[in-house]
């Protein structure tokens, strides 16, 4: 089996982290090199996330402190999605969006994958579709989990993908919302690609994605306990319910943060 491209350092993830808790296939890994994540902006299920209960199997104890930890026993924060590449246009209407919204209720907050740094310059973390909650693994448990990804997604082919609508989510904590572009085209294929990466998160003992999956890419947070009905308001007040920008893209590609490093476990 080919061996998985990776990109970044390692990096555990904070016990406080732990406690509190977005043509054929192929398996050629040959892509440019992608900036890596910082932990603390994990890309990862932000419309939803519950506390995992059993990250790294039975019998674990957590410590007062990560660094009491062996280096093989120290907890990384482990995320599958597909990144979107967003066209400067779409991009700049998003944040228009974004900013109507924000008039209505000035609390809510775009996510840093839409704050533009530098007045028009790259952004600095791209946005993303979840096919994965945030979860906590081991270095004992990564590379049997990207090898597990890999040979799951060794027959997955390459299909379009499109974003548009919005859609508002709670997380499990209830006292966030978000708000995100649903997927209309491809969802079937998202959905699939979900079942496979609960698959082999299962085969590891780790906690699986919602149930019934609802992929999305979110935009911009708002801490409240309602939250749901308050994003919804401002949406109505600003008459975006029925607008939204739209997005297509052909997915060809599956990464995996473990830490700060980023593996890319499907490229078609």
């Amino acid at each position: 089996m080919e061996s998985l491209q990776e990109y970044g350092s390692d990096s555990e993830g904070s016990v406080d982290g732990l406690r509190n808790s977005e043509g054929k296939g192929s398996t050629d890994t040959r892509v440019k090199e992608v900036e890596p994540f910082h932990n603390d902006q994990l890309p990862g299920d932000h419309g939803h996330r519950k506390r995992q209960r059993v990250a790294v199997g039975a019998g674990l104890s957590i410590p007062a402190s990560v660094e009491a930890l062996p280096q093989d026993l120290r907890f990384f924060r482990t995320s599958i999605y597909i990144a979107v590449l967003i066209p400067g246009d779409v991009r700049a209407a998003i944040s228009r969006c974004i900013a109507q919204v924000q008039r209505q209720q000035p609390a809510l907050q775009p996510l840093q994958g839409f704050t533009i740094q530098g007045g028009g310059s790259e952004l600095q973390h791209p946005p993303h579709v979840s096919l994965s909650r945030t979860v906590y693994t081991t270095a004992q448990q990564r590379q049997t989990l990207l090898t597990a990804l890999q040979r799951h997604f060794k027959r997955q082919k390459r299909f379009k993908m499109s974003l548009g609508g919005w859609e508002v989510f709670m997380n499990d904590q209830g006292n966030t919302g978000f708000l995100a572009l649903g997927v209309r085209a491809g969802l079937d294929q998202l959905c699939d690609m979900i079942g496979q990466t609960d698959n082999a998160l299962r085969l590891h003992g780790l906690e699986t994605f919602y149930q019934p999956p609802r992929p999305h890419m979110s935009v911009a947070c708002l801490a409240s306990s309602a939250a749901q009905t308050q994003i919804e308001s401002a949406l109505s007040k600003a008459r975006l319910i029925k607008s939204s920008p739209q997005l297509v893209q052909e997915v060809s590609e599956v990464r995996c943060l473990v830490g700060q490093k980023m593996h890319l476990v499907w490229v078609a």
